[in-house]
């Protein structure tokens, strides 16, 4: 329910000049940046996934954790004209279920979005350092066994690549040519990109492997599913305790009539006791920050180690070391950046409400700019993970061709 309003109330003055372009201009690009990049990958997504049709499968999990991370980041900035509204007018105005609504989905990007990208990095680490747990088998194929890793095939003698092994192609090492399958001979320790067509990969293997596709895609998508439910689950405490506050005693407004209003601020607050916000906001930097950012880092250290040993035991492969570790280490960096500003002010805090410290004025201001690091997050996210990603690139060519042919005929 809304705070009761004041006889003769008045808002507060709102930003204007220099403080007000310095907040609307950097508001307004993320807006626009990650709307439309993230529509565009949506859209794309869906596009290809109408085009290709029953052999949307073959694409893939990654295509599940793009839709997936691409629709949070979607919401996120979406929502980015009501924190602008609420910054520039220095108060609330869109009421009550605004108010929850907004705790919502600012939380929804630093929990839903933490916990995709956890599990996208364990699957990654899955795929390059355990890929005997992914593949068991390879049909008729008895005398080899299959190491996914990338490969330039552009420069051996054969340009052509399984699409097979995008399942578990990792979406941080996007920017790559495209994953190639290296079969090695275990008598003759001998190393070749193949020329395998998607039609001679199931003459091979039969149905199998799509079964397996399909057994993946649907895992995905429960993955996925469980913990966007869970996120929401962690953060209802939040958006049930959320309120808007009214406060007064800031001034009087007298008009040109005369007319003396008080100047009346409603906030959209967390509404939560002292008690109750230590433990909730001591969890949130646990769950949603310490935790993902440690295995994180641990999933991309050993990516990057076991890239590295390989490149240094396959003397022969030609696999681009230098480009992965660069831009591994670029998203994880990129995500960091605009994570650990935001939590750091939110850890200070914590510190100094359990021990009693006063609070340093240039606290408000750290954290007001932090705030807007989420949002430079979920407006830039789908460069990584969409815009670099070789076989969107790809697929977008062969969707394209296959549109112009049926045009053209």
């Amino acid at each position: 329910m809304l705070p009761a309003a004041v006889a003769n109330e008045y808002p507060p003055p709102p930003l204007i000049g220099r403080p007000f372009a310095q907040t609307a201009i950097p508001y307004s690009i993320l807006f626009v940046v990650g709307t439309l990049g993230n529509t565009a990958v949506l859209a794309y997504v869906f596009f290809i996934t109408r085009s290709l049709k029953s052999s949307v499968t073959a694409l893939g999990n990654t295509f599940v954790y793009i839709v997936a991370l691409c629709a949070v980041d979607l919401l996120v900035t979406v929502s980015i004209p009501f924190s602008l509204s609420n910054t520039i007018l220095n108060n609330w105005v869109f009421g009550e279920f605004g108010c929850k609504l907004h705790w919502a989905v600012e939380l929804s990007n630093k929990m839903c979005s933490t916990f995709i990208l956890t599990a996208l990095a364990f699957d990654r680490y899955m795929a390059i350092c355990h890929p005997e747990n992914k593949r068991v088998g390879d049909g008729g194929h008895s005398r080899y066994f299959r190491i996914p890793l990338y490969s330039l095939c552009t420069r051996h003698k054969y340009n052509y690549f399984t699409f097979i092994d995008l399942i578990v192609t990792p979406l941080i090492l996007s920017a790559m040519p495209p994953f190639a399958s290296l079969i090695i001979d275990r008598k003759e320790y001998r190393q070749s990109c193949v020329k395998i067509s998607h039609k001679e990969f199931r003459a091979s293997h039969g149905n199998i492997d799509g079964k397996r596709e399909i057994h993946q895609m649907r895992q995905t998508i429960f993955i996925t599913i469980f913990l966007a439910l869970l996120s929401i689950a962690l953060i209802m405490p939040v958006v049930f305790s959320a309120t808007v506050r009214s406060f007064t005693g800031l001034g009087k407004y007298v008009t040109q009539k005369e007319e003396t209003y008080e100047v009346v601020k409603y906030m959209c607050v967390d509404g939560m006791r002292r008690d109750v916000k230590l433990l909730v906001v001591g969890f949130l930097v646990v769950f949603a920050f310490v935790l993902p950012c440690s295995l994180l880092t641990f999933f991309y250290s050993k990516i990057i180690l076991r890239l590295r040993r390989q490149q240094r035991t396959m003397l022969q492969s030609r696999i681009p070391i230098r480009r992965i570790t660069i831009y591994t280490m670029a998203a994880t960096l990129f995500y960091l950046s605009c994570q650990i500003p935001f939590w750091l002010p939110q850890i200070y805090g914590i510190m100094c409400m359990v021990f009693g410290y006063k609070v340093n004025p240039s606290y408000i201001t750290l954290t007001y700019y932090s705030h807007l690091l989420p949002f430079v997050s979920a407006s830039f996210n789908w460069i990584f993970y969409a815009r670099l990603n070789s076989q969107f690139k790809k697929g977008l060519v062969l969707v394209t061709e296959r549109l112009i042919r049926k045009r053209t005929k």
